[in-house]
């Protein structure tokens, strides 16, 4: 080794990719010997109490040489360059690690290795890892240090870089509205997101370091299951043994323990690393989908069963059931208000408490539903909701610990409620149950409306079919709108011939015809007329009909519709004069007599 030749080692120190340093440590050293004779124990502190000392200690130390790598490192056009620029290649925060360096000297340490910040000739900071060694004790020995200085920027920098990526995914990982669980190649759950508990009701620290499957089975006991396709271990276990493998979606919906629809979707994404692949589980919630088509079938639902159900009875039943698939209807009932009465009524009750039904007045303050009723309002109640709104004039009926009201509102016209409660469960009902409710309540409105003027109107159909008399309804533009069975036997006319057609088409005989024009104009304004008119029925006989055509009026005044009532008296004037006719024989019998 001593035969290489010296000019081998200049070449070396020159070309080094690092930055090399040859600096004279001795009058540093000097300095720091004096300091201790002169009683300084801890040097730091006392260069951190006196910063001009530290500044006179660092101006003694020399640089001897520096090789290339130093000169582009610190942007130096050359040695006396750098040499002449210390104060400023050691500024502000780099005066740090020229501490620590200096403290290790005047502990007598022969090496010393830091991390710090240095600036180049241009201002920019520079990121080093400084190390140097005193190869002896003499005072010789610190002449010549070699300093190696290599620049960490590049690392450092990419270390931050690395840290704000995983910062950024534990930001997006964490604050992600899907819950997220990353699972390794064994099914085994390594981290979880705060979003995935709440969505699933389990702890983080029962998904961690368990068999995805072992806590899909935990969480399935725990919910009532609606829908699921098929998921289990051998299921999980293909997509983790062959990442390359599409893996579909999976959507499943659930009841949780208040009867609350949830939908999830679930999704296994493999991720590569530079060593194996990973698994991301992730949980979409599709609650807010699945509960719109859920309300979107109870309308459906309810419009139909209008269309289909024979009874009012049979309609709340159906109300009942399909409000069921949204929220807990165990304690379920419809009230229905009379505003002439200003009773509400109970038409359908399922209580598990209380099965009486009797009316209320509408301004009973002790019942929650006419307080609903009256205030035309939601009411979602808790107990001391309840107490607080019950403890003046009492309670109708056994107090509950939950109750959720919400009006049946038609036109801007309050026509019942519908209303859930529960005797043991204080938080059954939510704010999100009174949106449900409220987002059918005026469908049922409707339903329910519609369903009584049906039946009402039906029950009127029936009297008019089974009436005595033919009766004809018209528009008020005097276009046939019904006509009943009795009718159609007057005229022999089937009530197809009829509908639609203006009052011209009836076949009355010219004579009845100009009559009942003069009468129309009286009827439409708003007077009834009566009387016999001629009509020929369609075998071609003539009949005379005793006529009443009556005005309906609206509540706003305006001609709705005209009703005739008519009925056949053909016979009876037959009769009349026959019996005119026999009496005048006789009257002329007896005149004969007579005389």
């Amino acid at each position: 080794m001593n035969n290489i030749n010296p000019s081998f080692y200049k070449l070396l120190f020159e070309q080094s990719p690092v930055s090399i340093w040859v600096e004279d440590f001795s009058q540093v050293y000097r300095y720091l010997l004096r300091l201790k004779e002169e009683g300084v124990s801890n040097i730091r502190s006392y260069f951190s109490t006196y910063p001009d000392k530290f500044i006179e200690c660092i101006k003694q130390l020399r640089v001897v040489d520096i090789n290339n790598a130093t000169l582009k490192l610190y942007k130096a056009k050359s040695k006396t360059d750098l040499v002449n620029s210390m104060d400023m290649i050691f500024r502000d925060e780099a005066q740090a690690c020229l501490l620590e360096s200096i403290v290790a000297l005047s502990g007598n340490k022969h090496s010393f290795e830091g991390q710090g910040v240095n600036y180049d000739l241009n201002g920019n900071p520079i990121t080093i890892k400084i190390s140097w060694t005193v190869t002896g004790s003499d005072i010789s020995d610190y002449e010549k240090v070699i300093v190696v200085i290599q620049d960490m920027s590049r690392l450092v920098q990419t270390r931050t870089e690395l840290e704000e990526r995983e910062a950024l995914f534990r930001c997006i990982f964490e604050q992600s509205s899907e819950g997220m669980a990353l699972i390794d190649k064994s099914g085994k759950v390594t981290l979880v997101n705060e979003a995935l508990e709440k969505l699933t009701g389990i702890k983080a620290s029962d998904f961690v370091g368990h068999f995805v499957w072992d806590i899909y089975h935990n969480f399935c006991s725990s919910i009532n299951l609606k829908t699921m396709q098929g998921f289990s271990m051998e299921k999980v276990q293909h997509i983790l043994d062959d990442p390359t493998r599409v893996s579909p979606p999976t959507e499943y919906s659930f009841f949780d323990d208040r009867h609350k629809l949830h939908a999830h979707k679930q999704t296994f994404v493999p991720i590569h690393t530079n060593k194996e692949y990973i698994f991301a589980m992730i949980i979409t919630d599709m609650t807010p989908v699945y509960r719109s088509e859920a309300v979107t079938k109870v309308m459906h639902t309810v419009s139909h069963a209008v269309n289909e159900t024979v009874s009012l009875e049979d309609l709340f039943a159906t109300i009942h059931s399909a409000l069921g698939k949204l929220i807990d209807v165990s304690n379920f009932y419809i009230a229905l208000y009379d505003p002439k009465s200003n009773l509400v009524t109970f038409p359908y009750l399922v209580d598990e408490m209380n099965e009486d039904g009797s009316p209320v007045e509408a301004d009973n303050t002790s019942s929650l539903t006419a307080q609903v009723i009256s205030e035309a309002r939601t009411l979602l109640l808790d107990e001391d909701g309840v107490i607080a709104r019950t403890e003046r004039s009492g309670s109708v009926g056994v107090e509950c610990k939950n109750w959720l009201g919400v009006p049946l509102v038609l036109s801007e016209q309050v026509i019942g409620a519908i209303v859930v409660q529960s005797y043991n469960k204080p938080d059954l009902y939510d704010h999100d149950d009174s949106l449900v409710l409220e987002s059918v309540s005026e469908q049922i409105a409707f339903a329910l409306h519609k369903k009584q003027t049906d039946d009402n109107v039906n029950v009127l159909l029936q009297a008019i079919e089974q009436a005595g008399e033919g009766i004809v309804i018209f528009s008020p533009q005097g276009f046939i709108r019904y006509v009943n069975t009795i009718f159609e036997k007057i005229t022999g006319y089937k009530r197809t011939d009829l509908i639609d057609k203006p009052v011209e088409y009836l076949p009355l005989d010219q004579n009845s015809r100009i009559d009942m024009q003069h009468s129309w104009l009286r009827v439409r304004s708003s007077q009834p007329w009566r009387g016999k008119v001629e009509l020929i029925r369609k075998d071609g006989a003539k009949i005379t009909l005793d006529m009443v055509v009556k005005p309906v009026v609206d509540s706003d005044g305006v001609l709705s519709s005209i009703i005739a009532s008519c009925k056949d008296v053909t016979y009876e004037i037959l009769r009349e004069e026959q019996l005119k006719r026999t009496q005048r024989l006789e009257a002329i019998g007896r005149l004969t007599g007579g005389i």
